[in-house]
């Protein structure tokens, strides 16, 4: 992978990383109408299903020629000088 598609993949990966916590988290609201073992059960899911779809984002991202563009930011003066 090139400079760009590693910062792609990174930046996706924080994504699926912060999707697949944020569902363990709202699983975790109802983690007593579960037996113990459902409840590892649906986290173990959870967490194998973002794996593979983070495993999948590298091998789709090595198809593509990515390069990261660099933006600059020149804030403009609204005083006029004053």
């Amino acid at each position: 992978m090139g400079n760009g598609a590693v910062q792609l993949y990174q930046a996706v990966r924080k994504r699926i990383m912060t999707t697949m916590i944020g569902a363990l988290a709202s699983l975790e609201e109802f983690k007593e109408i579960f037996e113990e073992d459902e409840y590892e059960g649906l986290r173990k899911d959870i967490l194998d299903k973002g794996h593979f779809q983070i495993r999948e984002l590298e091998r789709d991202l090595d198809g593509f020629d990515i390069k990261y563009k660099t933006v600059y930011f020149m804030p403009l003066r609204r005083d006029h000088g004053k």
